[in-house]
């Protein structure tokens, strides 16, 4: 009988249109239906066969025991419960923890092992002691949450295109006709895909990138690389913004690293910490002045002194960390090891905001590696549009026959010459 049910969602499978497998499993069972005397071809057939019962009548299933024949040490008798069977033990812990599903249900099935080798139902026990869910919401229920292989690959291409997993899902749910039709939810998607990012990953991403460079410097004459391994590297410098427990963690993890403040993040912050002092005027010339164009410490304490002074802010409390960590941002400090020069991390902020919502905390380097090449290569098909938009026509003159826009039209990009005419 179950083995017809099952050739029934087959069918139904093999004549839906939907592209990642989401399929209606609604049948025509009862769900106060006897399972006894069912049978099925393995253990594994035999938990689905319970699990789509379960999912009729409203309730979740938990595996439970198996008997082992002496003689030959196979299977003989696999349970399956209601996973509200049993009671929650006491941790007698305070803190917060998951919530007591347990109720001590007494639903179960027994499945034995026939001698001609099929799974037979000997036991089923229906009665429930507690509510039943409603098969509309039974997709909410624990073992009725499948996120399938064809999802999990959808929603990572999606997610390589800069489409965000909850807005992937919410497309899933508008394609099946509801979120019944799908099966699971976006905690669900998205646990799902940082459990198929680890087991991707498995300590061996950096070997894989290692290749891929590989193959590249092969086939790609201006393509170089190269690695050094050493446990004990760390960078010689890096560079932050103002957040106190990246600075705590710099400390702990790269002891040997100079840490180094963006003076760009700097001057962002200083619009919330000192919005009076900035209205001042000519503060700002002042401020700005000390980070970026003073050149020695002594010409730093004089512009520093002379700020303080005229504004009176030796107590404001930002100004006073500011100066304590002068040495982090001020480039004076740091003239005993090479930085190129570099006092912001602007920019790479570009880089940064195209790459990030591509990204998430469970992506490894050759995601990154992906992303990134994905975002050039992005960028690069809109400079050779621009390209051809230029070589295609010159722009108009706000005057005719002007020598000087005629020689810009000639040597500018369309956006450029727009810019030197205003």
């Amino acid at each position: 009988m179950y083995d017809s049910i099952a050739q029934q969602d087959v069918a139904e499978t093999e004549h839906t249109t939907d592209p990642v497998g989401v399929v209606d499993t609604e049948d025509a069972n009862p769900a106060d239906q006897d399972l006894v005397g069912m049978s099925v071809c393995s253990v594994d057939e035999s938990y689905d066969m319970y699990n789509d019962y379960d999912f009729r009548v409203g309730f979740s299933v938990r595996r439970g025991k198996q008997r082992y024949s002496s003689a030959t040490k196979t299977m003989k008798t696999k349970m399956f419960h209601c996973s509200k069977d049993g009671f929650k033990r006491s941790t007698g812990k305070g803190c917060y923890s998951k919530i007591d599903g347990r109720t001590g249900c007494g639903a179960y099935v027994q499945f034995d092992l026939h001698e001609n080798g099929m799974w037979i139902v000997s036991k089923h026990e229906k009665l429930h002691n507690h509510e039943l869910v409603p098969p509309s919401k039974s997709y909410l229920l624990r073992s009725h949450k499948m996120v399938s292989r064809n999802h999990i690959s959808y929603l990572t291409d999606l997610k390589s295109s800069g489409v965000s997993v909850a807005d992937g899902v919410r497309f899933l749910k508008t394609q099946s006709g509801g979120s019944p039709l799908v099966g699971f939810t976006s905690r669900d998607a998205y646990n799902s895909l940082c459990t198929d990012a680890l087991n991707r990953l498995h300590g061996t991403d950096s070997n894989t990138l290692i290749e891929i460079f590989k193959r590249r410097q092969s086939s790609e004459r201006d393509f170089y690389f190269d690695f050094e391994v050493d446990l004990e590297s760390s960078p010689q410098s890096i560079m932050t913004d103002q957040c106190a427990a990246m600075a705590a963690a710099i400390v702990q993890v790269f002891p040997s690293s100079r840490h180094r403040l963006c003076i760009w993040h700097i001057g962002e912050n200083s619009k919330k910490h000192i919005k009076g002092l900035r209205n001042q005027k000519d503060f700002l010339d002042i401020f700005n002045c000390l980070l970026k164009y003073t050149d020695t410490e002594a010409e730093f304490e004089f512009y520093w002194t002379r700020m303080v002074t005229t504004y009176k802010c030796h107590n404001n409390h930002w100004i006073e960390k500011l100066y304590g960590c002068r040495e982090k941002w001020f480039p004076a400090f740091n003239k005993d090891y090479f930085s190129g020069g570099i006092l912001s991390s602007q920019r790479s902020e570009t880089t940064n905001h195209s790459i990030s919502r591509r990204l998430s905390k469970t992506s490894g380097l050759c995601d990154f590696y992906n992303s990134f090449v994905g975002v050039i290569s992005e960028w690069r098909s809109r400079e050779n549009g621009e390209d051809v938009r230029c070589s295609q026509g010159v722009p108009t003159m706000v005057m005719d026959n002007v020598k000087i826009l005629l020689h810009a039209r000639k040597i500018y990009t369309i956006e450029i010459y727009y810019l030197f005419e205003e």
